[in-house]
Parts: C-alpha cells; structure tokens; sequence
C-alpha cells in the first residue's frame, strides 16, 4: 500500500502511525497493488487537523465590585462559565472551586452563599484534547450592611 499526505511525495505503508502535524484540513491518498501487479482504485481520507485549544470563561452575573485590589460579589451573584471551540468542539468544562485539589464537572451556575474569600478555577477541553489556558477569579461574597451610628454631644 501506498499513500501520500496532501499531494505530497508518495510513500510506502509500513502498519506506522501517520502523523499530521499541520492544522487544517487535511487529505491522505491511498491505493494498493499486489503482487501481480493488480492495482486498486485510489482512495482519499479527509480529516480535520484540530490544533487549536478552547477559549474559557468566567462569567458573573452582575459586575463584580472592585475595591483596591480585591473583588467582592453578593450571594446572589451567578457564575456562569462559558467555552467554545471552533474546531472538533468542547468537550468538557472543569472546575476547583476554593481549596479543593480536584477538578469537578462543570454543569450549571455556581453560587456562593458564605461570606468568605472564594476562587474559581475552570479550564476546558476540546474532542481531541487540546485544553484551554486555567482562567480563575478570586472574590469575596459580602452581604453585610455598613453600620451606622450617629453620636450627639452636648455642651
């Protein structure tokens, strides 16, 4: 058997992994001959080379407050994450949240209900394996109102 990636040099299969390093479309031509000399019809496989990894994104639902350099949201406040992939497509979205060393499947919003610091880490992963750069966000779920206090004097 024979083959060629892309009207490229002809070569001889050997059972060896053919590799396909550029990405974009891509064309492998294939025909056989046996020992007779008897040929087959030529045959062409067209494949998608995918090398491109997915975008991330974390998305709250309302802006996050900024003071100096920390960022603070209320309880009611929704993380959504979104990912895309223009190539094979994501696959998988996952997700640390806090502390937690393993990554978890992201599925649906996240909400914070303890006023505390809080991170969320989330990357993706595409059909065919190339993952996103880890995007994370740190804030701090307040709910508490200022307090006030007016004290009168008198002289």
């Amino acid at each position: 058997m024979k083959y060629s990636v892309n009207s490229g040099e002809l070569r001889t299969y050997n059972n060896e992994t053919i590799q396909l390093t550029n990405p974009g479309p891509q064309n492998i031509q294939f025909t056989a001959e046996d020992n007779l000399g008897n040929k087959s019809t030529s045959g062409t496989l067209s494949v998608e080379v995918d090398a491109k990894a997915p975008t991330v994104e974390i998305v709250p639902s309302v802006p996050l407050i900024q003071v100096g350099e920390k960022s603070y949201a209320k309880k009611s406040t929704a993380f959504k994450i979104n990912a895309v992939d223009e190539g094979a497509g994501v696959e998988q979205i996952l997700i640390k949240i806090d502390d937690s060393q393993d990554w978890q499947t992201y599925s649906e919003a996240l909400y914070f209900d303890q006023e505390k610091p809080h991170s969320i880490q989330v990357k993706a992963i595409d059909s065919v394996g190339n993952e996103s750069e880890l995007k994370t966000i740190q804030f701090i779920v307040d709910d508490n109102p200022p307090s006030s206090e007016i004290k009168a004097t008198i002289e």
